[in-house]
């Protein structure tokens, strides 16, 4: 019988040991009475997974075909050849054979080197941290060739059928070069850029790859990033520029209308006229609905957060006569303490206590946060005096005035006031009332009214110090102010009246020096630069002392004793017509007095504007100011008697407020719980006993009424935890739970290894963490939160109370910078939709700072319906 020309696999020869078959030499015939013994291929000589050879030779040429085992045998057998092992016996007949025992062998063998193998892909795996894996399937094909193993990376851009294979018998098995140029080719080199900044694989699978196969649009590079700024070579989709407008108009602050601006037309589409832009009322609707689902995110982590939270509120009037008021909150996230506006609505109504607190509860209730209300900063105006109160009825949480946190940036105005007000110059009488020696005086200070044209400058100076916008300081601002040059008797005031005249001559000259010089652009301003470059002085001009910012005057006074020559040579110089400006020694002393009596001012302000200095810090800088305005009224010989006189009275408002302090708790509370106040700064600062005794006493009323019963942070819920989950173990396992022992304790172990005051170790529940807190020596640190921070293993509840009470906002400066920052997109609210456009806008601006904005809930909004401009 033929063979049909197959040439089948000679028969290996029997081993020494073994007698040979029969079989082995046996013949199969077939119809043609051809025939050939044949034996079955060794498995070593197979080749694994993808067939066995067969070959035929037909006139002098070979061809070969692959096919598996079990097809060549069963092609055998159809054509009459019966296929036999080494042993001489059929195939599947009899027992095994030793060779039978070897193709187990190994076939064990490749399962184990399976197994093998994929056990050495997960630890390679473990070290492929570079984004470019994210752009290939996550497991890749390991497969072998000519006996090497190889990784066969698979590339994920749909259509695109790129596969990069990896030897790991190479000294590059984890390069990941060809892997880079790939990518930079099919996704682009600004795809593979932006995924270079992200954090891990998971981010770019997530936000890179998976947006890009979504609806080709790249989620994770419009998120904010430091350093220098790429651009990318491909154009915006309709998403996308509705996504960077949003991002553009919130960020910078800008009115949604900017999009209908001309010039912004042809900026976009100048050489590409074809460019969308949506219309402003899609812009505005797009943001709108990316601030109410940012708001919920805002509204989830305050009301998860652990602590109780504190806010700040201010009232404002926009240049288009728009009434605002806006809600920080001030809590600790991410281990940092942070001053988060949360809320900025229009009030059209009158600003009353009543309605101020309306507005504020609905704050509170929008955001789910009435329960965890713990103290308010707000100004000294007589209206938030009423808000308080009606807010500590009405708010469960909240104490009322208890709570209630003077803004000090305002206190240090009020006293700066009654100390510089002393020093204007009066409303001009009748000339019958009018001396010789004031006509001087008058004459100069006549239609002395420019410093209030510097109302629209900048509102945060170079060195980033906080000044008051326009309309944050008016009647508002001068209320609680107190004149206490009317408390003088008459005598005393007409020799203070007397007295006074030098320092407001001097306070005028210069003034009106500063404001001639910088509005005289081509005569005097030319001069003054020419003279400061003469005496090589920094160019900078005299800064004008504006009313509504109290720190100006020192600023004036500061800039013109360093510049004195220049003031003085160009005052000498007739032909500028500046002589009835010039300044006497004596003027000079003056000034210099009056700039060392208002530097402390002037640091103070500097400090509490650098964010949210805690509580803590205010009743030390107030007996600081009060010290060195005590002193400086008593030193006769250092200061001017009108500089002097001025220092008392200012004095006298610093202390109208220092005794303010003592209707709150917050102040005496965050004192004690500061490492480096505790009761002794009271004892060093002259405090009587039992007042001691008074701000101890409330810091443990606080703590016993609100903290003293909290579950242990980190190990009464961890035990609890663990606890849920033995339990579901054991329901899930069917086994017998520990308790039912009577030999076992409650975590395996015996029960009596834990018998009280056996251990040595005392519950946390039992130690007296204020006594033990204040029996401690003090500890000399700045960033007193952070400090409790770290104490939380050993003070679990008195930290949560000291960082809710340290983050007490001193000041509301946070809420004044909103206004300042927003003020251009205020001047453009002009009916209730641009104003909830304009609130949404800017709460966003605040919010992405602190991460909250998600790109995701951005391109949600741009996939809904364009709005069209008469919508």
């Amino acid at each position: 019988m033929s063979t049909g020309g197959r040439t089948p696999s000679t028969a290996k020869k029997p081993r020494p040991s073994e007698p040979a078959s029969d079989s082995t030499t046996g013949e199969a015939t077939n119809g043609n009475g051809g025939g050939r013994a044949l034996s079955r291929m060794p498995t070593d000589t197979s080749v694994r997974s993808s067939g066995t050879s067969s070959s035929s030779r037909r006139g002098g040429r070979r061809q070969t075909t692959c096919r598996t085992e079990e097809e060549e045998r069963a092609e055998l057998e159809r054509e009459g050849i019966v296929v036999v092992d080494e042993s001489g016996v059929e195939e599947g007949v009899g027992a095994k054979s030793s060779d039978d025992e070897m193709d187990v062998d190994a076939a064990q063998a490749a399962v184990e080197e399976e197994e093998s193998s994929d056990a050495e892909l997960e630890r390679l795996r473990a070290d492929w941290t570079s984004p470019v894996y994210a752009f290939y399937k996550a497991t890749p094909e390991i497969v072998y060739e000519k006996g090497r193993r190889a990784h066969v990376f698979a590339c994920l851009a749909k259509g695109c059928k790129y596969t990069c294979r990896r030897f790991l018998d190479t000294g590059d098995s984890s390069s990941t070069g060809n892997l880079r140029r790939h990518v930079r080719k099919c996704w682009g080199a600004q795809v593979l850029k932006d995924a270079d900044k992200a954090e891990s694989v998971a981010e770019v699978r997530e936000k890179i790859v998976g947006g890009l196969q979504k609806d080709g649009v790249i989620t994770y590079s419009f998120a904010r990033k430091k350093g220098k700024v790429s651009y990318s070579h491909r154009t915006h989709t309709r998403s996308e520029t509705r996504v960077e407008i949003v991002k553009w108009v919130t960020q910078s602050m800008r009115p949604h209308i900017i999009v209908k601006d001309p010039g912004f037309q042809t900026l976009m589409k100048t050489g590409r006229p074809g460019y969308w832009i949506p219309s402003a009322s899609t812009v505005a609707r797009d943001i709108r609905v990316i601030y109410t689902k940012c708001r919920e995110k805002v509204a989830r982590l305050l009301q998860e957060y652990e602590g109780e939270l504190s806010f700040a509120t201010d009232a404002w009037s926009s240049p288009n006569h728009h009434a605002f008021i806006a809600v920080t909150v001030h809590f600790v996230l991410n281990d940092e303490p942070v001053s988060m506006l949360l809320d900025l609505l229009e009030v059209a109504e009158s600003h009353s206590g009543a309605r101020l607190a309306e507005a504020f509860m609905h704050v509170l209730q929008d955001f789910g946060v009435e329960e965890k209300m713990l103290g308010l900063a707000c100004d000294n105006v007589s209206a938030n005096d009423v808000m308080t109160e009606v807010l500590g009825e009405r708010v469960p949480s909240f104490e009322g005035s208890l709570g209630r946190v003077r803004c000090f940036a305002h206190v240090i105005n009020l006293v700066v006031k009654t100390l510089l007000r002393q020093f204007d110059v009066p409303k001009a009488k009748s000339s019958k009332e009018v001396d010789e020696e004031d006509e001087e005086l008058y004459e100069l200070a006549d239609g002395d009214d420019e410093e209030d044209e510097g109302e629209g400058e900048d509102e945060i100076d170079g060195e980033g110090e906080f000044l008051l916008p326009t309309g944050a300081e008016g009647a508002d601002d001068d209320e609680g102010w107190v004149d206490e040059v009317a408390a003088m008797t008459d005598e005393e005031r007409a020799e203070f009246q007397r007295k006074v005249r030098p320092v407001r001559l001097c306070l005028t000259k210069i003034r009106k020096f500063a404001s001639k010089v910088v509005h005289s652009t081509t005569i005097l301003l030319p001069a003054y630069k020419k003279r400061v470059a003469e005496l090589k002085l920094p160019d900078r001009v005299i800064p004008r002392d504006v009313s509504t910012r109290w720190n100006s005057t020192y600023d004036m006074l500061t800039v013109a004793l360093e510049y004195r020559k220049v003031v003085d040579s160009m005052c000498a110089d007739r032909d500028l017509g500046l002589r009835k400006y010039e300044l006497g020694a004596r003027e000079w002393t003056i000034a210099r007095q009056l700039t060392e009596v208002l530097k402390i001012f002037k640091e103070a302000t500097h400090f509490f504007s650098r964010g949210t200095p805690n509580l803590a810090t205010v009743i030390p800088a107030m007996d600081l100011i009060d010290q060195r305005l005590a002193t400086g009224h008593l030193q006769s010989a250092k200061y001017d008697f009108a500089i002097r006189t001025a220092m008392g009275l200012a004095k006298k408002t610093l202390n109208k407020y220092y005794e303010l302090t003592d209707a709150s708790k917050a102040y005496r509370i965050a004192m004690v719980l500061h490492p480096s106040y505790k009761k002794a700064y009271f004892a060093k600062a002259g405090w009587l006993p039992e007042w001691i005794d008074v701000a101890e006493d409330l810091v443990r009323t606080q703590f016993n009424k609100k903290y003293a019963h909290l579950p242990l942070s980190g190990r009464g819920d961890e035990d609890e935890a663990n606890a849920n989950t033995d339990e579901d173990d054991n329901a899930n396992s069917g086994s017998v739970p520990a308790d039912t022992d009577p030999a076992r304790g409650d975590d395996g172990g015996n029960m009596f290894d834990n018998l009280p005051f056996l251990n040595g170790a005392a519950d946390a529940s039992d130690i007296d963490e204020l006594k033990d807190y204040l029996a401690a020596d003090l500890v000399p640190v700045k960033d007193a939160i952070s400090w409790w921070q770290g104490k939380r293993h050993k003070y679990p509840r008195l930290s949560r109370m000291a960082i809710d009470y340290l983050n007490i906002p001193a000041t509301s400066v946070e809420v004044e910078r909103i206004f300042s920052r927003g003020r251009l997109l205020l001047s453009h609210v002009r009916n209730r939709l641009t104003a909830e456009s304009t609130r949404a806008s800017i709460c966003l601006a605040v919010w992405a700072q602190y991460g909250l904005v998600d790109t995701a809930d951005m391109f949600r909004a741009a996939q809904l319906p364009e709005v069209e401009e008469n919508e």
